[in-house]
């Protein structure tokens, strides 16, 4: 079954910078892989996470919006550390804050 979005969690120290000046960083994404994403405010049950929407058309696309919110969460991560470089993928690392999560079947939304 085909789907269009890709549910994840955002560090919530990160989204901020993930979404920039009046969602700009954000807008930006969209731009570059065709794709609509947005934190929609929630926090998960332990208030250091955002939820994460990323829909588009192709998994593709996704999958190159994911990578780029990923790029910036690092980003984000390493300037609230002084720039210290790569020390290593740790618990609180994008790669595991930002997964692949339930995807909403093609249709849900649709009707």
């Amino acid at each position: 079954m085909k789907s269009l979005v890709v549910a994840g969690s955002l560090p919530s120290d990160s989204v901020g910078f993930v979404t920039g000046h009046k969602g700009e960083g954000l807008r930006n994404v969209e731009k570059e892989t065709d794709t609509f994403c947005f934190t929609n405010g929630e926090r998960g049950s332990d208030e250091k996470h955002e939820r994460l929407l990323i829909f588009g058309a192709f998994r593709s696309n996704r999958k190159k919006a994911k990578e780029k919110i990923e790029d910036k969460i690092r980003e984000s991560q390493d300037r609230d550390r002084g720039g210290g470089g790569s020390r290593g993928r740790g618990r609180d690392d994008p790669i595991d804050s930002v997964t692949e999560g339930t995807e909403i079947p093609r249709g849900v939304l649709a009707e």
